[in-house]
């Protein structure tokens, strides 16, 4: 599992690499103007996407970890009802983008966006997470963002064709992806695809409906703030907002691929040992809270300066909101163990109730501080909305498990090694601008986290 999650991370590492300085190419040749209709439009597809899914794959791979004689029938219901709901979504997302968009930009910039409905579609990598083939998914993934990120430079112009241009690129990006997963699948399984009646095709449907509703309040928590950006303020705010959360989202990211790593592996441990996996938990809850400490305290030191030295002087107005993202990115990382015992455990009423909740504060918080705080409103409502969700999820977590085993002495010891990089960062910020804080604050925590025993490599070997 570590081995899967170790090749996911490196993939995705590279991966976001890539298209972090895709991303800053763009963001300077365009604007953050054309980047927040591009983001906008980007994230109205989104919500589509959600009820072209529906929560189908993530069912799905459930099955698949529990049962994978049933690969052939669960991998064909999955795909024709995901199909068929896609063509239906695109159809509707292409119909109401005017009356949904809130300039021209955005209105002619959905249809090209909403091909995620159909990438995401094709794209089976749940189904080769639920076989353990991790490596492959990561390598597939990576491909797909070297073929766009690779023409960014020779396609992207400056103005509002350059945003255009780039919203192309991802899209064929996201189908060499695709294309790249769907022929691997083929290749190491040689499934025969399967597909029952109607009433199967249905009871698979209601099945998924608990993943369905979760999901949809996970993306109106995670993206609420962004969507009203653009109603109450402008896209403008939009473009400083996207910039300002691209890093703390990548290391979200990286939480939602121990989520599927870690997923399958919990559904069987619950089952087969629950209290051995509560063990295991404490200790990895242990090294999610020092990791995301050091990222809390990282942020805030080197927002000042970092947003202007990567996207230039017009994303002065991120910094704020990428030090607070910084610190909703970090209780993600904690909270995603706890989501996922939710999740694979069977407690899926439990989240659809939390997540419910913490969608709707969120929601009143962005229409409260929004028009007071504009980007920087919107990141202080994640932030209150991710504290009240991770204190919701450990007490589901610990209703179902019991009391979780921290480990206290290694959990001291991490914070000392913050405590050390915090200093560190101060030290250094006469001394040059954030990229230098950055690597001062790596060339301490690293090696004193790893002189203290801060992370348990025996449970990693293990």
């Amino acid at each position: 599992m570590v081995r899967g999650f170790g090749a996911l991370a490196t993939g995705s590492l590279a991966g976001q690499l890539v298209g972090f300085a895709a991303l800053v190419y763009v963001a300077r040749q365009t604007g953050a103007t054309n980047l927040g209709a591009y983001t906008f439009a980007l994230l109205l597809a989104t919500y589509f996407n959600l009820f072209a899914t529906l929560g189908i794959d993530y069912l799905a791979m459930r099955d698949v970890a529990q049962d994978r004689a049933l690969l052939g029938s669960i991998v064909g219901e999955t795909l024709v009802l995901q199909g068929v709901l896609s063509v239906v979504l695109y159809i509707g997302l292409v119909a109401l983008a005017p009356v949904l968009a809130t300039n021209h930009e955005v209105a002619h910039m959905v249809p090209i966006v909403g091909i995620t409905l159909f990438t995401t579609t094709l794209t089976l990598d749940w189904a080769l997470l639920a076989l353990g083939r991790s490596r492959n998914v990561a390598l597939c993934r990576l491909v797909g963002q070297l073929a766009y990120a690779s023409l960014v430079p020779l396609w992207v112009v400056r103005g509002p064709s350059g945003v255009f241009h780039y919203a192309w690129l991802n899209m064929f990006g996201l189908a060499v992806t695709a294309v790249a997963l769907m022929m691997t699948f083929f290749r190491l399984t040689r499934a025969r695809l399967r597909v029952g009646n109607a009433r199967a095709l249905l009871r698979r449907l209601r099945r998924s409906m608990p993943f369905a509703y979760s999901l949809v309040m996970i993306q109106i928590y995670a993206g609420i703030g962004t969507l009203l950006l653009g109603y109450l303020d402008s896209s403008h705010a939009v473009g400083v907002y996207a910039a300002a959360s691209k890093l703390p989202f990548a290391l979200i990211g990286f939480a939602n691929l121990w989520l599927n790593v870690f997923f399958p592996h919990t559904a069987q441990r619950l089952l087969s040992d629950a209290r051995g996996f509560s063990n295991d938990l404490g200790r990895v809850v242990t090294a999610t809270i020092v990791i995301g400490a050091a990222t809390a305290v990282g942020a805030l030191l080197c927002a000042g300066t970092l947003m202007v030295t990567l996207f230039g002087p017009s994303f002065r107005g991120a910094s704020v909101p990428f030090a607070l993202l910084g610190i909703a990115a970090a209780l993600v990382l904690v909270q995603a163990n706890f989501s996922n015992v939710l999740l694979a455990g069977g407690s899926q009423q439990y989240y659809v109730i939390a997540i419910t909740i913490a969608a709707a504060s969120v929601v009143v918080f962005n229409l409260v501080l929004i028009p007071l705080l504009g980007a920087v409103g919107a990141a202080t409502a994640t932030v209150c909305g991710e504290i009240g969700l991770t204190m919701l999820t450990l007490a589901g977590t610990r209703r179902r498990l019991g009391s979780l085993p921290l480990e206290g002495t290694r959990l001291i010891r991490g914070i000392g090694a913050v405590g050390l990089m915090a200093v560190a960062m101060l030290a250094a910020r006469s001394l040059g601008g954030a990229v230098v804080q950055i690597g001062a604050a790596l060339a301490t925590f690293v090696p004193v986290a790893w002189s203290l025993r801060v992370f348990d490599s025996g449970l990693l070997r293990r």
